[in-house]
């Protein structure tokens, strides 16, 4: 696993054709070293190296033009693991 990026989940995006996906803008796929469509890993945190809430698999998608910069990701509806407000972490393993 390489270096986790923190982000606040905002509401979801209800209108997307995409399935269990997240918004990142391009600085965070820089960082992370993806592009839209690319498979990317979220959990709610972790302690002494150790996930402490279940890991889930996402797709990547483009942020809205509004949270660009703001560290907030949005997720597809079908997504229940998250809830709006909750601190997240998002990383590959490749």
């Amino acid at each position: 696993m390489f270096d986790p990026i923190s982000f606040i989940v905002g509401l979801p995006i209800k209108e997307s054709k995409e399935k269990r996906s997240i918004t990142l803008d391009s600085y965070a796929m820089t960082l992370l070293g993806v592009k839209e469509g690319d498979v990317v890993y979220a959990t709610k945190g972790e302690r002494f190296g150790i996930l402490y809430s279940p890991e889930i698999e996402l797709r990547v998608i483009g942020a809205l033009p509004q949270d660009k910069g703001k560290k907030i990701v949005r997720l597809t509806s079908d997504v229940e693991e998250f809830r709006p407000g909750d601190t997240i972490l998002v990383y590959t393993k490749s």
